[in-house]
């Protein structure tokens, strides 16, 4: 059974979601990150698992981000167009095609994770002390571990 929860409860998640989002969308257009200006969310979603799953399938990677294969397939699309990624022949399953990340694509990432460096160090710096930062990331993990996607 839901719980029920106050507007003010729910109108703070809302402020701290749209902070940290502005926050990422104002880092992105740092001249520093100039060449992830034109990468969607999506699409970033798609390096991000391809570097932390390397050799994914189409189907692990719209799975995981709940898309149709057609929009995942457009995704694809436009990242091998900017040599982000190419397909290759799965070795798991050769009927399939699995997705590396290009030498492109790797400094891609790695411009999107110094980016998110960037920005998690701010709202941590946000906090007040030590005590409060480990509050903040032990219920963040309990939020990681219990949310339902």
């Amino acid at each position: 059974m839901r719980r029920n929860f106050k507007k003010e409860e729910l109108k703070v998640i809302d402020e701290i979601y749209h902070l940290f989002y502005t926050k990422m969308l104002n880092v992105r257009h740092n001249e520093k990150f100039k060449t992830l200006e034109d990468v969607t969310d999506l699409e970033m979603g798609v390096l991000h698992i391809l570097t932390y799953k390397p050799n994914s399938i189409m189907k692990e990677i719209r799975d995981y981000l709940n898309v149709s294969r057609s929009t995942l397939t457009g995704v694809i699309d436009r990242l091998e167009k900017r040599n982000l990624v190419k397909r290759v022949i799965s070795e798991r399953d050769r009927r399939s095609f699995a997705l590396e990340l290009t030498e492109e694509g790797k400094t891609a990432q790695a411009k999107h994770e110094e980016m998110e460096r960037i920005v998690y160090e701010d709202i941590l710096e946000a906090l007040h002390d030590d005590k409060d930062t480990s509050e903040f990331l032990r219920l963040s993990r309990q939020i990681i571990k219990n949310i339902k996607i």
